[in-house]
């Protein structure tokens, strides 16, 4: 079974046996300068699995926002959306925007 997927830069080893669900995948990216690239570069390792015959189910990035982390509180910024906590507002970051673009573009 698979237990690990790194990027393709990473050369993954992908094994075919079971279900694999990739979950809070995610990078601390405060300035969101990493964000599309990093998630492009797991749906790829992802969409190369599916051509070679893993069974993969689904794939779900750690965060929707930013939320408190129990190792770094606040600090870190995981979301697909910016959280001002002050206001509570949030808004899509641009790294956001490459994720859209590749499940639009996968309908």
């Amino acid at each position: 079974m698979l237990k690990e997927v790194k990027p393709p830069r990473e050369r993954p080893t992908l094994n075919k046996t079971g279900t694999v669900n990739r979950t809070e995948n995610g990078i601390a990216d405060d300035g969101d300068t990493k964000r599309a690239k990093y998630i492009e570069d797991h749906l790829l390792v992802l969409n190369k699995g599916i051509a070679e015959g893993m069974n993969i189910k689904g794939y779900f990035y750690w965060s929707l926002m930013d939320n408190f982390e129990w190792v770094h509180g606040f600090e870190k910024r995981f979301g697909l959306y910016h959280t001002d906590y002050s206001t509570q507002q949030r808004t899509l970051r641009q790294g956001n925007r490459k994720y859209l673009e590749i499940i639009q573009n996968s309908k």
